[in-house]
């Protein structure tokens, strides 16, 4: 039987990776594939091969996730060369690794800079993964998010404060 990494690498070159395709091979939070995952992800972000990171983070979702990912999502959010930066920042909301706190926050400043009426679905899931960690520090950087001058990001931020019962004054 061909092994998983191959498989993945075979789906993504086909066409856009379908979390049921990849469901037929990886066991649901088996947490069986995490470092083979790691290496497949590293290998899509030095190729910048947007196909292969995007079926390597629904195979991770689907093996289970955990903080050993953390280091690299967090790499992952920060760059550009890709189409999944949204659905890192929801990994990096489930997983609540205090280690993501500086990079969740920095991405949601850029995002801010990016959009002035528009939405801002980067900044959002950023903040709303701060919240989900729910600690001294990502409360601090929600509340310096909540004074922003971007009326949409701190709207968010003030809003993720509120439904943490940790108002901002």
């Amino acid at each position: 039987m061909m092994n998983v990494a191959l498989q993945l690498k075979e789906i993504a070159k086909i066409n856009r990776p379908l979390a049921p395709d990849i469901k037929l091979i990886i066991p649901c939070r088996k947490h069986q594939y995490t470092d083979s995952l790691i290496e497949l992800i590293n290998e899509a972000r030095f190729q910048k091969n947007d196909l292969l990171l995007e079926c390597s983070l629904i195979a991770s979702e689907t093996d289970g996730l955990n903080n050993k990912y953390t280091d690299l999502f967090c790499k992952l959010l920060e760059e550009n060369w890709h189409s999944s930066q949204e659905d890192i920042a929801e990994y990096l909301e489930e997983l609540k690794d205090i280690n993501s706190i500086d990079t969740l926050f920095s991405v949601a400043l850029l995002d801010e800079s990016k959009y002035d009426d528009e939405p801002i679905p980067l900044a959002k899931k950023c903040i709303w993964a701060l919240g989900a960690i729910n600690d001294k520090k990502s409360l601090k950087k929600l509340q310096m998010l909540a004074t922003s001058r971007n009326p949409l990001l701190k709207e968010a931020a003030v809003a993720e404060l509120k439904k943490l019962n940790n108002s901002f004054e």
